[in-house]
C-alpha cells in the first residue's frame, strides 16, 4: 500500500528524535509507515482528543 501522505524527508528522523511526544497521524497507512520507519506509535487525532476529554466527562 502506498501512503498518500506528503512528508518531507526529515519527518522520520524528527519522529525518532521526538522523545516522549505524542505522534499524531490521521491516515492508517501513514501511521503504519511511522511504525515501520521510526519504530514509534502514531495516534489518530480522535484517540488524542478522547484521551484529553475522558477525565472531563461528567464534571
Amino acid at each position: 500500500m502506498r501512503c498518500r501522505c506528503r512528508w518531507p524527508s526529515s519527518l522520520l528522523p524528527a519522529v525518532r528524535a521526538a522523545g516522549d511526544a505524542w505522534i499524531v497521524a490521521d491516515g492508517a497507512s501513514c501511521r503504519h509507515q511511522i511504525v515501520d520507519g521510526a519504530r514509534r506509535e502514531a495516534l489518530h487525532v480522535a484517540r488524542v482528543l478522547a484521551a484529553h476529554l475522558a477525565p472531563r466527562v461528567g464534571t
